[in-house]
């Protein structure tokens, strides 16, 4: 029978209790399978055992997750983060539990990135001293999405363009510098949404007196895109003509002669 016999184990209830429990246990045979191994022959040398059993106290708190870096050029992050779990259960001294109101990951690289990133976080580097997760949790999966831009242009035409600030006595004419286009970038979905009227091309002239100007275009950049060139425009000024009123009409007088008799 002692043969069988492989550890020692104590049983101690702890429902309900919100203290640390110091007691006395009878000490129970055990073997490799954790079964009780019932030995009325043998003697032990103690009825008992002093035990302490440490009572935590738990919480539960959301976890917060952040980024550093940017991703590789020409490339975006989109949608949020996610993550899972978005809470854990914690367990600690209540003063500890006290000071922690969530738990704060904000230190996942993005650095370069050229394609999503999928990782998974171990909680034990972010947790306090003194703090442990009890609910089996130690890990926080997290997925980042990252997705390339592409490029598309689009043609200007001047009628397109908004003069603001005109003055009714001077003429304007627009023509471009370069091309008559709009580069822009973004996630492939969003720019096939996207017409000359979402840029609203304009250009301030209130400043602009007699002659020729070059000046860049005014874009309202719509969200999720990227403007890659500005368009430059030159704009040629000039004062209308003044017609001469007519000050009244034309008189015609005839001339006679009187012949001598």
């Amino acid at each position: 029978v002692v043969n069988k016999i492989k550890g020692v184990q104590v049983t101690v209830a702890v429902n309900g209790e919100t203290e640390d429990i110091v007691t006395q246990a009878e000490p129970v045979f055990i073997d490799s399978d954790g079964d009780e191994v019932h030995a009325n022959r043998i003697k032990r040398n103690v009825e008992l055992i002093d035990v302490t059993v440490s009572i935590r106290k738990t919480k539960e708190v959301p976890v917060h997750i952040g980024t550093t870096g940017e991703v590789a050029d020409g490339y975006r992050r989109i949608g949020e983060i996610e993550f899972q779990p978005t809470s854990v259960l914690i367990a600690g001294e209540t003063w500890r539990l006290d000071m922690i109101s969530a738990i704060d990951i904000t230190d996942i690289s993005i650095e370069g990135a050229t394609e999503s990133i999928e990782q998974a976080i171990d909680l034990d580097k972010y947790l306090p001293e003194g703090i442990v997760v009890v609910d089996g949790n130690e890990q926080i999966m997290v997925n980042i999405k990252v997705e390339k831009m592409v490029e598309k242009t689009i043609p200007v035409d001047v009628s397109e363009i908004t003069l603001l600030g005109k003055k009714s006595d001077f003429n304007y004419q627009i023509s471009f510098v370069g091309g008559n286009t709009i580069r822009f970038r973004g996630l492939s979905e969003r720019i096939q949404q996207i017409g000359i009227g979402d840029f609203s091309p304009s250009a301030d002239v209130t400043a602009l007196g007699e002659g020729e100007h070059q000046v860049k275009a005014v874009l309202v950049t719509p969200e999720g895109v990227e403007v890659m060139e500005e368009v430059e425009l030159v704009i040629r000024v000039k004062r209308k003509m003044i017609e001469e009123p007519t000050t009244g009409e034309g008189t015609t007088e005839e001339t006679t002669t009187e012949e001598a008799q």
